[in-house]
Parts: structure tokens; sequence; C-alpha cells
């Protein structure tokens, strides 16, 4: 039995490299959007908003990695049509997210993946001292590009469900451009 043992860790720690990603990175982003917004009483509204962020990211084999980033945020007003207005707010959110990536053949350096995450936000709202904090979960449907050596660029497009207690509604549509590099 420890014969059998040792023998399957040996096996295992050998082929690590052959499963093993890039290791860690780090890296910053630049984002910005639309948020659709609808409350009960209020028809749907679309407020602009934009925020940049920096994270870290472990790959964990080759083609999965998880990640932990940092944003700030600003959301804008909607617009006055139809006599109702969504209060602009901006503050800091935090993702927790879980990414797969696979070359596009014939490119081994332009990786498609998809990655989701769970974020938590902690709002204040424009001329106010009123502050909210509410969950989130979403997709994002990516590339990377690998520019030789250790830098990446990455381009996605983040789509991010708030559940927020005072909105029937909070939808996130985004455009997402960064970077990152492995040490």
């Amino acid at each position: 039995m420890i014969r059998k043992s040792l023998t399957l860790f040996i096996l295992v720690v050998i082929s690590l490299p052959a499963v093993w990603g890039q290791g860690f990175s780090f890296g910053i982003r630049a984002e910005g959007g639309v948020m659709l917004v609808r409350d009960n009483r209020y028809p749907l509204k679309v407020q602009p908003w934009a925020g940049i962020g920096a994270g870290a990211e472990l790959s964990l084999f080759k083609t999965l990695s998880s990640g932990l980033a940092l944003f700030v945020h600003n959301t804008w007003p909607s617009s006055l049509s139809g006599g109702v207005i969504y209060r602009g707010f901006s503050g800091i959110e935090l993702r927790l997210h879980l990414a797969y990536k696979s070359p596009l053949l014939p490119e081994p350096n332009l990786l498609i993946g998809l990655a989701g995450w769970v974020t938590a936000r902690l709002d204040r709202y424009t001329y106010t001292e009123l502050a909210f904090f509410y969950p989130g979960a979403g997709l994002e449907p990516m590339l990377e590009w690998q520019l030789g050596g250790n830098y990446v660029l990455l381009f996605s497009l983040p789509v991010t469900l708030f559940f927020r207690r005072d909105l029937r509604l909070s939808l996130s549509l985004g455009l997402s451009l960064g970077w990152k590099i492995y040490p």
C-alpha cells in the first residue's frame, strides 16, 4: 500500500509541470459600460459607468485560474426622461473569480475564455452620505493575447447582475481592457 501511494505521489509530482499553468500574475484593468436599472415604480433607465481595478490571479492548471480583484467605480445619474432620475453613485468592489481559458487555434498566443465571479460592492450615492452594500454575480467572455515574455493584454465583455433590495433590476454591461504580468 505504501509503495503504491509513493508511486502515485511521484507520478503526480512529475506530471505537475505539464498541467500547472503559468503561476501567479497581477494586473490592472479599466472598464466602462452601461447599467440597466429598473424600480417597481419607474421605467427602465440607463446609467453610464466606469471603473479601474487591480488584482492577482493564480493559474490552477493550464486552462483554469482563480483570482481576487479590487475596483473603484463611478456610475453617473440617468437621464431625466420620463420625469424620473436615478441618482449616481460611486464606491469600491471586491471580486472573486474563476476563469477557463484555452488557446484559439491556430494562434497559441491568443487565448479565448470565460470567467465567472461573485462580487461585493460598497457604494455611496452622489450628494449624500447614504451608503449601501449589495452582492452580485457575473460572467465575462474574454480574449487574452500573450505579448511575449510575461506580459498579457486582456479584452473582455463583463456582464454583472447585482442583487439590490431597492431595485427590481440592476444589470451591468461593459467593455474591459486590462494588462497583466507573470513575474
